[in-house]
């Protein structure tokens, strides 16, 4: 059977069930965010498997996933009870996987949305989610004498002990666990990534280490933890460029940095550039307003927000709300 999660967040809100509705089959259940209109929500897979497709519908029978508007994900998680099951996650604003990828029971896919039939937000924001039964490209309800179809998603995911919006989303597994610059504990081996750009490689540790000849240039940048040392393990010795060197610990994360991230005050400027000629070219105007995080460089982040891309001070930036 394997492990199955939620794919919402506690306190994500039922609003339509599975059924006839305006005459169509509602091919699913709908979710929406614990705040209406609430955006960066994270969507996660339901349990392992592969992703079949992501792509964008327009709710015509010719689509690859017919009778669904939007930007979606489609992914096979594998038999159960001699069923093969296929999962629709719907009316996303973006996704963070691709086809053929395979993924763990609660990682994240995409993000909640509100794609779909006549623009880019034609709906409320909310998770369209089906459950296949059978069937690679299902059009029809589940029924005993095909047992082929879409089935109710509501009681298929409560049959797993799992209650949308009252379950919490488990966590996917990592090789590695919280370095100490998040309060958890400096990982012993395993992957790790850089957590700034041009975070210093080290030849040697403590007062005499010299930088490596080369550095890595990225944030995100995965790098192999083979030892530690000093006070706290605040050394980590890494496999890199076919031979060892040093990092610090408080520049590496056992978790990439996150895409998605909110602003902490109302009213920050956005800018095409830094320094004394910094100039400004739009203002985010709500405290948790959601943006779309590139790259760090020290005390300022390059985000996407806007359909712009700009800088803005690090300070302003938050993992949450």
């Amino acid at each position: 059977m394997g492990v199955f999660s939620s794919p919402l967040q506690v306190g994500c809100r039922f609003t339509s069930g599975f059924g006839r509705r305006w005459g169509t089959l509602h091919a699913g259940a709908d979710y929406g965010p614990p705040t209406p209109g609430q955006t960066g929500v994270p969507v996660r897979a339901v349990h392992g498997g592969k992703i079949l497709a992501t792509g964008y519908g327009y709710g015509r029978a010719t689509d690859r996933i017919p009778y669904h508007s939007g930007r979606y994900v489609w992914q096979d998680i594998g038999v159960h009870g001699g069923d093969r099951m296929r999962i629709f996650y719907g009316h996303l604003a973006n996704t963070t996987v691709k086809a053929g990828q395979r993924v763990v029971a609660g990682q994240i896919i995409g993000y909640m949305g509100g794609s779909g039939a006549s623009g880019e937000n034609h709906f409320a924001v909310h998770l369209h989610i089906g459950v296949s039964i059978n069937h690679s490209k299902p059009v029809q309800a589940w029924n005993a004498r095909t047992n082929a179809g879409w089935t109710d998603p509501v009681r298929w995911l409560r049959s797993k002990g799992i209650t949308v919006g009252s379950t919490a989303p488990r966590k996917p597994g990592t090789t590695t666990t919280a370095n100490t610059a998040s309060g958890g504990t400096t990982p012993t081996s395993g992957v790790v990534y850089t957590s700034r750009r041009n975070a210093p490689v080290m030849r040697g540790t403590g007062k005499n280490a010299k930088k490596h000849a080369q550095q890595p240039t990225a944030q995100n940048y995965k790098l192999r933890v083979t030892g530690t040392k000093g006070k706290n393990k605040s050394w980590l010795r890494i496999a890199w460029k076919g031979g060892t060197a040093w990092i610090k610990a408080a520049h590496v994360s056992s978790k990439k940095t996150p895409a998605l991230m909110y602003t902490t005050k109302a009213g920050v400027e956005m800018f095409a550039n830094r320094g004394a000629n910094k100039r400004r070219v739009d203002v985010l105007h709500s405290k948790g307003y959601a943006v779309v995080l590139i790259e760090r460089q020290k005390s300022w982040a390059r985000i996407r927000a806007k359909k712009k891309t700009a800088w803005v001070p690090w300070a302003h930036l938050s993992n949450t709300k």
